[in-house]
């Protein structure tokens, strides 16, 4: 016998509502007839709050649209970069004497520092620390173009990263310097630095009316001073212009160990700078020659110490110009005559500086070279 086919309806909440809607009977009472909700209605109404009849998960729905305020830090401008690999500092007792006239012009114990170890340069000949030779290290090898640089340690305040870390404590005593050449190659290490952070200030156009480095220079040359005399180093006196005599005839000759610095000063200016030695004059093809391997920045300092001004900013090639041919004229050769002209550049000192710096330009060229 076989038996009766049902057929087999899914079932889903949607599919009982309308079966139960289809067999409920609405009750009838005496009063008014309840008012009864289509069907339609009430399945278009299901229709939005039940699940599909696939079982899938319903689509979700789209939530409104927020919008984020973001702030977009500015990016940092990498400073100019600038070329430092020709300013130098020569350790020698004249260089750092022309160097140092120019930097620090105010600081008194400097002439005495040089003056001193000028006389008496092998009166230590001990060995330096091997903490002081990494910080000259340091300070010769800092790179301003490194990235990454605050404005803390860049530009007016370059040296500061070099400098601000225990370099006192170095100074403390002369047993850590050892001798006087180690001594000059500090000062000429930190003068470098002073002279690097003129330089990225004029050409980045900022301006400073000081630099740190300075301070450091200045501090540091005051604790060497101190360690030498506290050590037993010798005190060379100044020969004092009121010592002179009246007449040139009679002028003492110039002992090596007085203050051969030049330009105008006080009482206390050295007897090189009153009475120059004429015969060291070099001759106008010579002394070209010297200003021929010079930067512009070595003519400017040079026009520093021999008191020459300009009614504008110079070229080099005005400034040597102005040099051999006229202290006063604006062009690099009119620099050039006015240290020939200028009473200033005959003394020893002045031209020592000139020499040096020409010799100090010739070996950092060959030096490229090799």
């Amino acid at each position: 016998m076989k038996m009766p086919r049902h057929r087999v309806v899914a079932s889903s909440p949607l599919i009982n509502l309308i079966t139960e809607l289809s067999s409920s009977t609405t009750p009838i009472s005496s009063g008014s007839p309840t008012p009864q909700i289509p069907l339609s209605q009430q399945l278009a109404t299901l229709s939005s709050t039940t699940p599909p009849l696939n079982g899938a998960n319903p689509a979700p729905q789209a939530l409104p649209a927020v919008v984020a305020s973001t702030v977009t830090a500015p990016c940092p401008v990498a400073p100019t970069r600038v070329d430092v690999d020709f300013v130098l500092v020569d350790h020698s007792v004249h260089s750092l004497r022309f160097e140092l006239k120019a930097l620090i012009p105010a600081v008194e114990c400097v002439a005495d520092f040089l003056n001193a170890i000028e006389k008496y340069p092998n009166h230590f000949n001990g060995q330096p620390s091997e903490e002081l030779l990494s910080l000259i290290a340091v300070i010769e090898d800092a790179d301003p173009n490194a990235p990454g640089l605050s404005e803390d340690d860049t530009n007016a305040n370059w040296g500061h990263r070099q400098l601000s870390g225990a370099w006192r404590m170095l100074l403390s005593k002369w047993d850590n310097i050892g001798n006087a050449t180690v001594a000059c190659k500090l000062v000429a290490a930190v003068a470098r630095t002073c002279k690097v952070a003129r330089l990225l200030c004029t050409e980045r156009k900022i301006s400073a009316n000081s630099f740190l480095c300075d301070n450091y220079l200045e501090q540091m040359i005051a604790s060497l001073w101190t360690r030498w005399r506290e050590a037993g180093g010798p005190i060379v006196e100044k020969k004092k212009t009121a010592d002179l005599s009246a007449t040139e005839e009679n002028t003492p000759p110039i002992e090596d160990h007085v203050n051969t610095g030049v330009g105008e000063g006080s009482a206390d200016v050295s007897v090189e700078t009153v009475t120059p030695t004429l015969s060291k004059v070099p001759s106008k093809p010579e002394l070209e020659k010297l200003l021929s391997g010079l930067l512009i920045e070595d003519l400017k300092s040079l026009c520093q110490t021999f008191k020459l001004t300009f009614a504008k900013k110079p070229l080099k090639e005005d400034i040597k110009k102005a040099i051999v041919d006229s202290p006063f004229c604006v062009s690099e050769a009119d620099i050039k005559k006015a240290i020939v002209d200028s009473p200033f550049c005959v003394s020893e000192a002045g031209l020592a500086e000139l020499r040096s710096l020409s010799q100090a330009r010739k070996e950092l060229k060959k030096k490229k070279k090799d």
